[in-house]
């Protein structure tokens, strides 16, 4: 994508903008030669709004695609977080467990404390 999508849009020459004060269409030539400088202006305008609404769709498009990326990322950062959580209540609902079992082993009055640390957890 170019960087600067207004470069290419031309200038009006300076004649063209005087064309009203400075010349003088008294005559059929005169006349013409306004006309010419007129519609070359005219022909300008057109092609400079056709580099601009180009320019314009290319910019709505790229920040339709940075919306699309953006709701992408957060998605998958939710998604991460949710794994990450999930993982982690897993482990401390794992280790809660294994600790009520071995309290609860322990409790047993007949059970010897060095006899405990072979019972599988």
């Amino acid at each position: 994508m170019e960087l600067n999508p207004w470069a290419k849009i031309g200038k009006l020459p300076p004649y063209a903008v005087a064309v009203a004060n400075e010349t003088a269409i008294d005559t059929l030539d005169s006349a013409a030669a306004a006309l010419a400088v007129v519609k070359e202006g005219m022909s300008q305008v057109s092609t400079d709004r056709a580099k601009i609404g180009a320019a314009q769709a290319s910019l709505e498009a790229e920040s339709e695609r940075l919306t699309v990326a953006r709701s992408s990322l957060t998605s998958a950062g939710s998604r991460i977080t949710d794994v990450n959580y999930a993982h982690a209540v897993t482990k401390k609902s794992a280790a809660q467990v294994q600790l009520h079992m071995a309290t609860a082993v322990l409790a047993h009055k007949s059970i010897n404390p060095e006899a405990a640390l072979y019972l599988p957890l």
